[in-house]
């Protein structure tokens, strides 16, 4: 199945509406458009006109998935979809394509709260059954879990819309899943697992001026270096602004602040990674922030 981003949008909405507003469906062109890009439950967001929804419906009609619903003395032309019928499916099984077909990868657990207001599925036991059959049926696919993770996630395969091709890389979901909300450190345990056993671990600063400055290596090197760090700065913020990238290389835009341990001044500063990855794993680590803010908040005399 081939169907390209906007005629995934399109079904994904016609699906939804179909449940959450039944007394305005069948959709109007215009209700469609407003559907596509609403700002809510929507990833990505996208602002589609109405000429390209027109022709996503053409192409939707051609392979039965979509037909228009008024008839010809309508003063409005709606639309409604056949993918259950198409399918085969039953209609919880159809939400769940719908959920994914509008928000992209997700985990068993995410869709089991998003999916609610279109068609409760009773358990969370209910959801896996229905996306292992819905896989069966080559309908979804399981991704690789990314590290720290306890669930897999699943995509849509009706077509390579937004969720295959926006899917991240292995690489940058593990940068990613170093940051668990309301924390204000790494998470060690996946940040060695990502790390290769002799990575290089580069951090800017002269070292007579900032001990934590300079270049280790290898897990143990890593370990000391955290070690050395947390004895002389606490941290009070670390909160990852930006990430991107792919699987060779990722950067992080981190917005970090807290004290220096011994004189208590404090210290802000955006942090600014590279990792640079090998085999899935991160061989070269580069950081760079603004080491004179450091510098003011521990040494007594900076200058």
């Amino acid at each position: 199945m081939d169907a390209d981003a906007v005629e995934i949008r399109v079904l994904g909405c016609l699906i939804e509406k179909q449940r959450t507003t039944p007394d305005q469906y069948p959709l109007s062109l215009n209700a469609l458009r407003l559907a596509c890009n609403q700002a809510t439950n929507r990833d990505p967001v996208v602002d589609y006109d109405e000429a390209t929804i027109r022709a996503a419906i053409e192409r939707l009609s051609r392979r039965g998935w979509v037909r228009l619903a008024s008839g010809p003395g309508g003063r409005v032309a709606k639309y409604r979809h056949l993918l259950d019928d198409a399918l085969g499916r039953v209609p919880s099984q159809i939400a769940l394509l719908a959920v994914l077909m509008l928000r992209g990868a997700q985990t068993p657990g995410e869709l089991k709260s998003r999916i609610e207001r279109i068609y409760p599925h009773g358990s969370l036991d209910d959801v896996q059954r229905a996306l292992d059959t819905l896989a069966e049926h080559e309908l979804v696919e399981r991704l690789p879990r990314r590290p720290g993770q306890s669930q897999d996630r699943y995509v849509q395969l009706l077509g390579t819309g937004e969720d295959v091709a926006r899917a991240p890389s292995r690489a940058l979901s593990a940068v990613q899943a170093l940051h668990q909300p309301g924390a204000d450190r790494l998470d060690r345990d996946v940040l060695y697992e990502l790390l290769s056993e002799d990575v290089e671990w580069q951090v800017a600063g002269a070292p007579d001026r900032l001990p934590w400055a300079g270049t280790v290596h290898g897990h143990e090197g890593v370990r000391a270096w955290l070690e050395l760090l947390n004895h002389h700065l606490h941290y009070e913020r670390f909160e990852p602004l930006e990430i991107f990238g792919d699987d060779e290389n990722v950067v992080e835009v981190i917005a970090a602040g807290g004290r220096a341990a011994a004189s208590g001044r404090p210290y802000e500063s955006q942090i600014v990674r590279i990792w640079t990855f090998r085999s899935g794993k991160a061989v070269l680590v580069r950081s760079y922030y603004d080491t004179a803010a450091y510098e003011r908040a521990f040494l007594d005399d900076p200058s």
